[in-house]
């Protein structure tokens, strides 16, 4: 149920890029793209806000996301395991907090950027980090 918050948090709002998507970026993009149209297990849900397409990609479940007027790719979803650039973020600047989820979005530009939940026992936040360590509210869950 976290998850599923966490993840329809990040996509009821927009989400802006700051980092420059690299060549690297833009070919995991490209990557994540071919396997998504070559899968054959391709589980599709739909919604008010945006459309969702889950697939497996290198072992890793994927969401894509769509938009719901003309399916254009918001971007991509995958959950991570603490990658380090969210574990010095969250340590340096929200050390009373505790991780619940984190993952990386790709939009369709091949822009990455970090979002994490975390809570203490006041609030539950979902951060925003860029690949260079700035730290961000994205939102607040409760």
């Amino acid at each position: 149920m976290k998850k599923i918050i966490f993840a329809l948090t990040l996509l009821t709002m927009s989400i802006a890029a700051i980092a420059k998507p690299t060549n690297a970026d833009r070919e995991l993009l490209r990557n994540l793209s071919n396997e998504f149209k070559n899968s054959a297990q391709v589980k599709w849900t739909y919604n008010v806000n945006y459309n969702k397409a889950a697939f497996i990609f290198n072992g890793q479940s994927i969401s894509a996301f769509y938009s719901t007027d003309n399916m254009e790719l918001i971007g991509y979803f995958m959950y991570e395991q603490n990658p380090a650039v969210i574990a010095r973020s969250i340590q340096k600047n929200y050390s009373g907090y505790t991780l619940i989820a984190s993952g990386k979005f790709i939009d369709a530009h091949g822009d990455i950027n970090y979002f994490a939940q975390v809570t203490n026992k006041k609030s539950t936040l979902v951060l925003k980090i860029t690949p260079k360590g700035s730290i961000s509210i994205f939102s607040k869950v409760y």
